[in-house]
């Protein structure tokens, strides 16, 4: 008895895409550029990241908004079957896809995502359907510029630190 209850705690805590092949809202962040070329050919997987091979996308639009020039995509995820990657070393960070994984997901806030937002990848781009491209206004362009660049002097400047907190840096 004591198994099926931990069993049904452990399901409750999951996120419900967890389960089968489900569609969910996803974004992508890139540039006006990027975003009419995927619009026109498809999402091309990455070929290497935190996660290994695949497309990267969030459920939380505020993760899509910290790349490119604030231009967004939604899409429809059909996510399949999705391994859990809630650690740095974890031992599938990048062998999930070869390991009959569909898709592999970094909850929020576990230590593995800068601002602890949450992460997707999946591995086939036939499973992501775009929906809507949002384009940047000229203003959150300039700004989402300012922000890469902000970001890129504080990474120069922690990359030149003693103290361990530059070890620490997640990207």
């Amino acid at each position: 008895k004591r198994q099926v209850q931990t069993l049904h705690l452990r399901i409750a805590s999951m996120p419900s895409f967890f389960f089968g092949g489900e569609k969910i809202k996803m974004y992508h962040g890139t540039t006006k550029e990027n975003a009419q070329k995927i619009k026109s050919k498809g999402f091309m997987p990455s070929l290497d990241g935190m996660l290994g091979k695949g497309v990267y996308l969030s459920r939380d639009i505020n993760k899509a908004k910290l790349h490119g020039d604030g231009t967004i995509i939604v899409s429809e995820v059909s996510v399949g079957k999705v391994k859990r990657i809630d650690k740095q070393g974890h031992s599938m960070r990048k062998a999930w896809g070869s390991s009959g994984y569909d898709s592999a997901w970094v909850p929020p806030n576990c230590g593995m995502v800068r601002r602890g937002l949450e992460e997707n990848c999946i591995r086939d781009p036939r499973r992501v359907k775009i929906i809507q491209v949002s384009l940047a206004s000229s203003t959150e362009a300039t700004a989402a510029a300012q922000g890469a660049s902000n970001a890129a002097a504080r990474a120069r400047a922690a990359s030149k630190s003693t103290s361990p907190s530059a070890e620490c840096l997640i990207l």
